[in-house]
């Protein structure tokens, strides 16, 4: 299946790697994705390691990060993380090692490319995003309020549309339809981009946006429902969701990682 990880690994290839290339020499080594406790060859040594992290887990963060930095230890000089949660980057450097932030992004003008009339109002709502057990509790009180609300609640997960098989290169085409969605992370970046408004909730609830500041804050935490704005209450996310903003860009293009990683060494 597609997951977020993947689609941002892609993207950090094609517009990232330049810009670590020109910065950077062949003693040095990026992973956009694998951890080094997985691809790391024990025979070689390198300069520069540079781990970005696609997760900031709810537990045993540290113990997340520490393990690749013990294994990197006798095989780089130096070792720098690069996470889209702005805490998460915070904790590892306060903990003596080397973090960087740089907020979530995608490739904006691929994703605009799928932009098409809705043919759905937000009488049909779409949840767009792998379910995993730990998102449960949120989708059932989701589709609970729905229910509420007399609103149809479509599901595409896992390359499946309610349990239709969807081609991944069909995804965005999808999504497209509807005029709202619920979704966190790249899933919630790329909706917006669409042109949808989103109920950011997966992992717990993390609101809506009503205001440039709600989008700024929503951004130190990757739009990922580790904090709210608005409101954490489903039904009156639902209830406002029509005001909520939309057309939100976040390109990855417009920024320079390797800069933002590199400043301050």
């Amino acid at each position: 299946m597609t997951n977020g990880a993947e689609t941002y690994s892609r993207d950090l290839v094609l517009h990232q790697i330049p810009n670590w290339e020109r910065l950077l020499s062949e003693r040095d080594v990026v992973s956009t994705c694998p951890r080094f406790t997985s691809v790391a060859r024990p025979r070689r040594k390198y300069r520069l390691a540079v781990q970005y992290l696609h997760t900031f887990p709810h537990a045993g963060a540290l113990r997340y990060v520490r393990k690749i930095d013990r294994v990197m230890q006798v095989r780089a000089t130096s070792l720098i993380f690069v996470s889209a949660y702005e805490a998460y980057a915070r904790q590892i450097a306060g903990h003596g090692m080397r973090a960087a932030f740089v907020p979530m992004a995608i490739d904006v003008d691929r994703v605009t490319g799928f932009r098409a009339d809705a043919i759905y109002g937000f009488e049909r709502i779409l949840w767009f995003g792998n379910l995993y057990a730990a998102k449960g509790h949120t989708f059932e009180a989701v589709r609970a309020a729905c229910e509420r609300r007399g609103i149809c609640l479509d599901v595409l997960t896992k390359n499946h549309l309610n349990g239709h098989f969807v081609p991944p290169e069909k995804t965005l085409s999808v999504v497209a339809r509807y005029s709202a969605t619920i979704a966190v992370g790249r899933c919630a970046l790329e909706a917006y981009a669409l042109g949808l408004r989103v109920l950011i909730a997966g992992n717990g609830v993390g609101g809506i946006v009503l205001t440039p500041k709600d989008v700024q804050r929503q951004r130190l935490t990757n739009f990922n429902a580790r904090y709210f704005t608005f409101s954490n209450n489903i039904d009156e996310c639902l209830e406002a969701l029509p005001d909520s903003l939309t057309n939100l860009r976040f390109d990855i293009k417009e920024t320079n990682h390797a800069e933002i990683a590199l400043q301050g060494k």
